[in-house]
């Protein structure tokens, strides 16, 4: 349904949601986004717990649940490297949302073997208008 924001720190914001501004272009550590359900979903770059987390929240801001996306015993988020950006042309153009983050293999028995793998997408937000 809609983009609420993204932040700069790796903590969500409470509501209301400032919604998303991406001219100029922002980036963080979280990114928010309501359902058509109203629920909110914010995805979190956990730097602390080497993750990526999800936490679902009712729509007046209560959590019921947090996630963390990644196999932590195969797996950890490389500090530093998740970052959501936004980037705009103008307010009438298409908003656009990337993703990066790198990953390092745990199950490596040396520092040779525990590899780093890059990961980047994005995403056109459609529809960014709506509330």
């Amino acid at each position: 349904k809609a983009f609420n924001y993204i932040n700069t720190q790796a903590v969500p914001l409470p509501t209301p949601y400032p919604g998303l501004n991406c001219s100029p272009a922002t980036s963080g550590k979280t990114i928010s986004f309501t359902g058509f359900d109203d629920g909110v979903t914010t995805l979190i770059c956990d730097d602390i717990s080497s993750t990526i987390s999800s936490q679902s929240a009712t729509a007046d801001g209560t959590i019921f649940k947090t996630t963390s996306l990644l196999d932590t015993s195969q797996v950890k988020l490389v500090s530093g490297t998740c970052n959501f950006s936004c980037t705009q042309t103008d307010e009438y153009s298409t908003p656009r949302i990337d993703i990066t983050f790198q990953l390092q293999n745990l199950s490596g028995s040396t520092v040779e073997t525990q590899k780093k793998t890059s990961f980047s997408t994005s995403i056109s937000v459609r529809n960014f208008n709506l509330k």
